[in-house]
C-alpha cells in the first residue's frame, strides 16, 4: 500500500478583464499559458493570480492486480468569470475545483485490463477503461472505450481522446500491431468517437472517427523506412451552408500519406528524407492540398566534441487547413513542431559543442522563406518581408 501527498503553488499569468470594485481583487477571464511577456498587456497579466494544487493518491498493489483513489483539489485567488459561449458553458473551471477518482489495473496472462473513473464534484463523471491484449507473439491488440460528459470538469487530465480537453466525448479506440517478419511491421488503429454536445466552431452534435496504417521495413541496422496513411473525418460548421443565419454542419475530412526514409551512412553519420502530402476539404467544398519534402543530415561521434542536425525542406500548401507539421531538433528541453503552410522553404541547423566534461553549449539557427507573401505575421508579430529566422543559444553546467 502507498500513498502519495502532493502540492503545488505558483504565480501564473492570466488575462485580466476588470477589478472587484469593493476589494481590487482581479477578475480574470482565463489562465494564459504562453509564457510571453511581450507587449504592455502581457506584462500586465504577468504573475497576476497565485494558481494552488492539493491531492492524494491510496495505492494498493498485489503481484497482478492494482487499485487505487486519487483527489485533487485546485484553487485560484482571483474572480473567475471565463467568456461563456454555448460550446463550453458546462465544463468552464471555476475559482475552486475537486474531482475524485479510482482507477485499477488487472494482468491475467497476456491480458491487461485497466480504467479510471473520476466524478467533478461540481460536474459530471468521466470514465475510461481499456485491455492490451497479446494474441500471439507476432500479433497485439488494444482495445479502449471512453466517456467524458458534457459537465465533466476535468483538471490537468490527459486521457487518449479527440479533443485537447477530456470533456464532452464518447468514443472507442481498436489498434493492433503484428509482425509478419523480422523487417516487416504492421500497425493500424480506427477510432471512433461523438460528441453529444456543441464543440469550437461545431454548432450541433457529431460525430467522426480517424484512422492509421504503417508498414515499417527495416532490412538492416542501417536502413529503415515506413509508409503512413493517415486519414480523420469529424463534423464541422461549414460557412457555405446556411439558412437564414443558421449555419449547417459538414463532413471535414483530412488525409495524410507519408514516406520516411532513414540510411546511417557511417556510425558518426545518418540521413533522413520523407515526402509528405495532405489533403482536405469540407462538404462539397474543393480540395486543399499540401505537400512537404525536407533532407536531414545528423552527425554525431561520441570522440568528438560537436554534433550536429541540418534540414533544407521545401513545402507547398494551398490553405492553412492542409498544413503539414515536422518535429525538429532543438535545443536541450526544448522542442519544435512548425505549421508549414503557404509557398517557401526552411534551412535550420542545431548544434551542441561539449566545451569541457559538464560545461555543453547549444547553438540554433533557423530561416523560413516564403515566395507567396511580402509580410509575415499580423499586429506585434508582423514582420515586414518574406523571411523570418530564429536564433536559439543554451548553455549548460552540470555540478
Amino acid at each position: 500500500m502507498e500513498l502519495t501527498l502532493f502540492y503545488s503553488s505558483k504565480k501564473a499569468d492570466a488575462n485580466i478583464s476588470g477589478r472587484d470594485t469593493l476589494t481590487n481583487e482581479a477578475i480574470i477571464s482565463s489562465i494564459s499559458e504562453d509564457g510571453f511577456h511581450r507587449t504592455p498587456n502581457e506584462i500586465e497579466d504577468e504573475n497576476v493570480v497565485l494558481q494552488e494544487y492539493l491531492g492524494a493518491n491510496l495505492s494498493y498493489e498485489k503481484r497482478n492486480f492494482s487499485i487505487g483513489v486519487t483527489g485533487v483539489h485546485n484553487r485560484i485567488d482571483a474572480e473567475f468569470q471565463p467568456r461563456i459561449s454555448p460550446y463550453n458553458q458546462f465544463s468552464q473551471l471555476d475559482n475552486q475545483n475537486t474531482n475524485v477518482g479510482a482507477d485499477f489495473s488487472y494482468l491475467f496472462k497476456n491480458v491487461n485490463v485497466f480504467g479510471e473513473v473520476s466524478k467533478s464534484l461540481d460536474g459530471g463523471i468521466g470514465h475510461t477503461v481499456g485491455a492490451l491484449i497479446v494474441l500471439d507473439k507476432r500479433l497485439s491488440l488494444a482495445i479502449q472505450n471512453r466517456r467524458f460528459e458534457r459537465n465533466f470538469i476535468p483538471i490537468q487530465s490527459n486521457a487518449i481522446g479527440e479533443s485537447s480537453t477530456n470533456t464532452n466525448e464518447n468514443g472507442t479506440f481498436i489498434g493492433l500491431e503484428a509482425k509478419p517478419s523480422k523487417t516487416i511491421t504492421i500497425s493500424a488503429f480506427a477510432d471512433r468517437f461523438s460528441f453529444d454536445w456543441l464543440r469550437f466552431q461545431t454548432d450541433a452534435p457529431s460525430t467522426g472517427h480517424r484512422l492509421l496504417a504503417q508498414l515499417d521495413y527495416k532490412p538492416s541496422k542501417k536502413i529503415a523506412a515506413y509508409f503512413r496513411y493517415r486519414k480523420r473525418s469529424r463534423g464541422r460548421n461549414d460557412n457555405s451552408i446556411s439558412d437564414e443565419g443558421l449555419t449547417s454542419l459538414s463532413q471535414e475530412g483530412l488525409s495524410n500519406y507519408r514516406i520516411n526514409f532513414a540510411y546511417q551512412v557511417t556510425k558518426e553519420i545518418q540521413l533522413k528524407s520523407r515526402v509528405e502530402f495532405t489533403r482536405y476539404n469540407i462538404g462539397n467544398g474543393q480540395n486543399e492540398d499540401g505537400l512537404l519534402l525536407y533532407q536531414d543530415i545528423r552527425f554525431k561521434k561520441l570522440s568528438f566534441p560537436l554534433s550536429l542536425t541540418l534540414r533544407y525542406a521545401l513545402f507547398s500548401t494551398d490553405s492553412y487547413n492542409s498544413r503539414i507539421y515536422a518535429y525538429e531538433n532543438d535545443v536541450l528541453y526544448a522542442f519544435s513542431i512548425p505549421a508549414f503552410n503557404g509557398r517557401g522553404t526552411r534551412f535550420y541547423i542545431t548544434t551542441k559543442y561539449r566545451i569541457r566534461r559538464g560545461v555543453d553549449l547549444w547553438l540554433r539557427f533557423a530561416q523560413t522563406y516564403y515566395s507567396d507573401r511580402t509580410s509575415i505575421g499580423t499586429g506585434r508579430d508582423e514582420i515586414t518581408g518574406n523571411t523570418r529566422s530564429e536564433i536559439k543559444a543554451q548553455l549548460r553546467l552540470k555540478f
